[in-house]
């Protein structure tokens, strides 16, 4: 039964109870109070499972977080490597004098290319400048100016309730 099977069930069972409750008296007619305990129950142990779901997905998440981060050094590790033997093997070719490499296996030839080193950026004439302008809001600033009282438009502070799991 789910989570919102129970919730009708036990909204139902306490309309019901209001059905049933004698005007005069107040006596509650014809309720085994055993369902709703029953209901109770069993709420109680589906948000129980939610809440250790939601724990073990969080726990999940964060082992994937650090194997993302542990691979991502790993491949920068094994990318230095393979540079830095990519060196190796340039200069052994070039300073024997050879121009290629090659066997049956694998062949390492040489493509000339240009690239633009800068000596001194304030030498550049600013038409060969790209300007690139990232505005991005303080939002710690702009929560703590709100919440002393100051109005500034474009933004709001919202309320929240956030739920912990432990």
């Amino acid at each position: 039964m789910t989570l919102y099977e129970i919730d009708f069930q036990i909204k139902q069972f306490l309309d019901n109870l209001m059905d049933s409750v004698d005007e005069e008296t107040g006596e509650v007619l014809d309720i085994d109070p055993s369902e709703l305990e029953a209901l109770n129950e069993a709420r109680q142990k589906k948000l129980e499972n939610i809440a250790l779901y939601i724990k073990n997905l969080d726990a999940d998440a964060k082992a994937i977080k650090e194997e993302e981060k542990n691979l991502k050094e790993r491949r920068e590790r094994v990318e230095k490597k393979a540079e830095r033997l990519r060196k190796l093997l340039s200069d052994s070719i070039l300073n024997a004098g050879d121009d290629h490499f090659e066997t049956s296996r694998c062949s390492v030839t040489f493509r000339a290319s240009d690239t633009v080193e800068i000596d001194d950026l304030d030498l550049i004439d600013d038409v060969y400048i790209k300007v690139v302008t990232d505005y991005k809001p303080d939002k710690t600033a702009l929560k703590k100016a709100i919440k002393a009282g100051i109005k500034i438009d474009g933004c709001h502070l919202e309320s929240h309730n956030n739920i912990q799991i432990k």
